[in-house]
């Protein structure tokens, strides 16, 4: 049997070894609460950082947006002054610059101050002008043949307002099939028309027929317009007069 001391001594040891378990555990626990408290400190430190870095973002967005909406606003203002002018612009061209019509006018104004005309003689002819042309109601219809380098001929003159307008004209050779040229000319061709006044005055009507002309006799102005006949080498032309100015 065993002793009384030796039963002693074995309870002793066995609530030191219950000792130390409570001992260890207890240390285990209060390690485990300190590494929470460590990682809850280390985790706010880091939330704190990152919620200082978004409301940086954050107003770094909100100074975008209002220097976005600035700029926008600033190019809706240039805009609308930039249609502002273009339509100023237009407005001011319609009222300044001389339309179509107004604008060969004037073009035909300069080009005869010029030749030599005086504003006075072109200011005179401009007053007299009337609103009504007074014309002849007949026309005076001729025809003749036009002549080439190859093709003379005195069926080439016709006149008008008793011998008062000679009209001749010129031509480009007609060619046959194998490219050699025959006596008519060429109606594709532009012509050169000519009109001879009494007292010496040339005037053309160029180009290709048919064509338009007008020729001034003291005062009565002569409208002419040229035509090609159907017959080879023909034109005709048809003359009118009207009061002038």
């Amino acid at each position: 049997m065993q002793s009384f001391s030796t039963l002693g001594s074995s309870k002793r040891q066995r609530q030191r070894q219950a000792r130390l378990r409570v001992v260890r555990a207890m240390l285990a626990l209060a390690l485990v609460v300190g590494l929470g408290v460590v990682a809850y400190q280390t985790g706010r430190a880091q939330n704190a950082a990152v919620i200082d870095r978004l409301d940086g973002e954050v107003a770094r967005l909100e100074t975008a947006v209002r220097t976005v909406r600035g700029e926008a606003t600033a190019a809706r203002e240039q805009a609308r002054a930039a249609t502002d002018r273009a339509i100023a612009i237009a407005e001011r061209y319609r009222r300044d610059v001389p339309q179509e019509e107004r604008a060969d006018l004037l073009a035909l104004l300069d080009r005869r101050l010029a030749d030599g005309l005086t504003v006075e003689r072109l200011a005179f002819v401009l007053q007299n002008v009337q609103p009504r042309e007074d014309c002849a109601d007949t026309v005076e219809t001729r025809r003749f043949l036009v002549t080439t380098p190859v093709a003379v001929t005195r069926e080439a003159t016709v006149s008008f307002g008793g011998n008062r307008i000679i009209v001749t004209g010129q031509g480009t050779p007609d060619r046959d099939d194998e490219g050699r040229p025959v006596g008519w000319f060429d109606v594709a061709q532009p012509v050169s028309i000519r009109f001879l006044k009494l007292d010496g005055a040339v005037s053309l009507a160029e180009g290709v027929l048919p064509l338009s002309h007008r020729v001034i006799d003291g005062d009565r102005e002569w409208r002419f317009l040229i035509r090609p006949q159907t017959e080879r080498g023909f034109v005709e032309v048809s003359g009118r007069t009207c009061a002038f100015p």
